[in-house]
């Protein structure tokens, strides 16, 4: 699936909605950039995933804001791939 053109929108809708926490957001990173993160371990992402952060690399750490104002959607904030990768790896090294 494609959801490119999606994100596409999304991106003009926060632009329109002049988003305090749109503009915090990382650049994309390339899928040759993660299949080098993960080389080393046993994972697989769908094609979605791989678009996800081709558009965005989530936002950026900042001290100065509440969990709430870094949302970027209602439900949840969008992690840099590099701290979701840190989660993943934290309960498989630590014992």
């Amino acid at each position: 699936m494609q959801i490119t053109p999606i994100l596409k929108k999304l991106e003009q809708f926060f632009s329109d909605q002049q988003s305090m926490v749109y503009p915090l957001s990382l650049d994309g990173i390339s899928r040759t950039e993660i299949q080098k993160k993960i080389a080393t371990l046993n994972l697989s992402f769908s094609e979605e995933t791989y678009q996800l952060f081709e558009w965005k690399n989530g936002i950026k750490d900042s001290d100065n804001l509440t969990i709430a104002q870094c949302r970027l959607f209602p439900w949840g904030i969008l992690e840099s791939f590099d701290k979701l990768l840190s989660v993943y790896k934290f309960p498989t090294t630590a014992g």
